[in-house]
C-alpha cells in the first residue's frame, strides 16, 4: 500500500512538477514568490533498485537563498554530510524559463519543473530519474 502510494505521489508530481507558463505573468509571480531563504529538509530519490530513498537532512543548517539578482547562494556545512544529495555550498544563477508552455526552475543550467506556496518550495527532474528537492521558507 505505501509503495502504491508512492507510485501515484509519483506520477502526480511529475504531472504537477512544471506549472503552466501560459499566463505572461506567472513567470514574474513565481520569481517574486522564490525569493528569499529556504531550508532544504529532503531530496527524495524516486527511482533506484530498491525503490525510493529518502534523504532528511531537517536537523541539517543548508539554506538556500533565492536572491533578486538571480543568484542561488547554497550555504551550510554540506561537505560533512554522509550521502549528501543536495547542491554543494556556493553560488549558481537561477532563472524561471518556459519550456515546451510549461514553467521550469532553471538552476545552473538544469532544468526543475517546481511547485511553490508561501511555505514549500518543491523542485524535481524526476522526467530525467532525478531528485526531488523540498525546502521550506525562513520566516
Amino acid at each position: 500500500m505505501k509503495t502504491t502510494l508512492l507510485s501515484i505521489t509519483t506520477l502526480l508530481l511529475i504531472v504537477a512538477g512544471s506549472s503552466s507558463c501560459s499566463d505572461k505573468n506567472k513567470k514574474l509571480e513565481d520569481l517574486a514568490n522564490i525569493t528569499g531563504k529556504w531550508k532544504l529538509v529532503n531530496v527524495t530519490i524516486p527511482f533506484t533498485s530498491v525503490g525510493p530513498i529518502s534523504h532528511d537532512y531537517s536537523q541539517h543548517n543548508i539554506v538556500y537563498e533565492f536572491n533578486a539578482d538571480s543568484i542561488l547562494t547554497v550555504s551550510g556545512e554540506t561537505d560533512h554530510i554522509d550521502l549528501y544529495r543536495g547542491h554543494l555550498a556556493g553560488e549558481y544563477l537561477y532563472s524561471i524559463i518556459e519550456d515546451d508552455n510549461r514553467c521550469m526552475l532553471n538552476i545552473d543550467n538544469r532544468k526543475y519543473g517546481y511547485h511553490i506556496s508561501s511555505k514549500e518550495l518543491e523542485f524535481n527532474n524526476i522526467a530525467l530519474d532525478g531528485f526531488i528537492y523540498n525546502l521550506i521558507r525562513f520566516n
